[in-house]
């Protein structure tokens, strides 16, 4: 079988971004979930929800961030 007779498929360009948006649209999810939990953690306000960030908020601190990057 020759290259010439092979069907290769042609991605239009406007699919192409698709994937991409996607999973940039994906990572937007746990990033405003962290953003949200760093400016509850920042607000000073413990509640039994979130009593044990304040116990060791190193840990949270570094993992946010790490994980967003």
């Amino acid at each position: 079988m020759t290259t010439a007779t092979i069907p290769r498929s042609r991605n239009n360009p406007r699919t192409r971004w698709l994937v991409p948006a996607a999973l940039i649209f994906l990572s937007l999810v746990p990033i405003i979930a962290g953003a949200g939990r760093l400016t509850e953690l920042a607000a000073g306000q413990t509640t039994p929800d979130n009593a044990r960030f304040f116990d060791s908020p190193i840990p949270v601190l570094i993992h946010i961030p790490a994980v967003t990057v």
